[in-house]
């Protein structure tokens, strides 16, 4: 049986930070305990997740909850988020839980799978991309970035990825979008709801009874 006791993406370059340094070290031991013959797993390195139940930290998980209140509430939604310039290869939820499966069905232990698409791709072209076909009107400003936030480029090397069926990503930065359309669009529905509601229940609650 092929398992993935770890997910965490192994790094290359210095580990500079704590998080950095945790999967780093996640990684290695999951490649030694394989070579050692104690489990039979590998490691999917995985690019930025993209597109619906992608994380609400997230860039496009952050533009896409002003959406859905902006939305809800019928006005202009404002999204203000640092970095929208550095580039990022981004992957959609729905190619990461493929390859996921894909991955755990070939028995082939020790390895580290590049799961992304090997572009990289400027953060603020995906949220521009959400907000057309969210249809809301929306400002999209880009704060300063932290100090030492230099980390402008990235991407996932997808070659190792090429040889096992389902592990390539088959969707287009522009899938996302439209994925989170829909989960937005209900999110919508069920917030203006509470507000009709507690609208009615304020005008209820200062009608004088009689």
């Amino acid at each position: 049986m092929f398992t993935l006791p770890t997910w965490a993406p192994t790094i290359s370059g210095p580990a500079t930070n704590p998080y950095l340094r945790g999967k780093r070290a996640a990684s290695e031991e999951v490649l030694l305990a394989a070579a050692a013959g104690t489990v039979h797993a590998g490691v999917l390195r995985i690019a930025n997740v993209a597109g619906p139940g992608a994380s609400s930290e997230s860039p496009q998980g952050r533009g896409a909850g002003q959406l859905a209140k902006a939305a809800a509430r019928g006005e202009t939604a404002t999204i203000k988020l640092t970095a929208l310039h550095t580039h990022r290869d981004h992957v959609e939820v729905r190619d990461v839980s493929e390859a996921i499966m894909a991955a755990s069905r070939p028995r082939r232990t020790g390895a580290t799978i590049g799961i992304g698409r090997g572009e990289a791709v400027p953060v603020g072209s995906l949220l521009e991309l959400l907000i057309e076909v969210s249809k809301v009107p929306t400002r999209l400003v880009e704060l300063p970035a932290p100090a030492g936030s230099d980390d402008d480029w990235e991407r996932i090397d997808p070659r190792s990825a090429r040889d096992l069926p389902g592990c390539s990503p088959r969707r287009t930065p522009r899938h996302a979008p439209s994925g989170v359309r829909s989960r937005c669009t209900a999110r919508a529905v069920a917030q203006r709801a509470d507000y009709e509601r507690a609208a009615t229940g304020r005008e209820g609650a200062s009608t004088p009874s009689r």
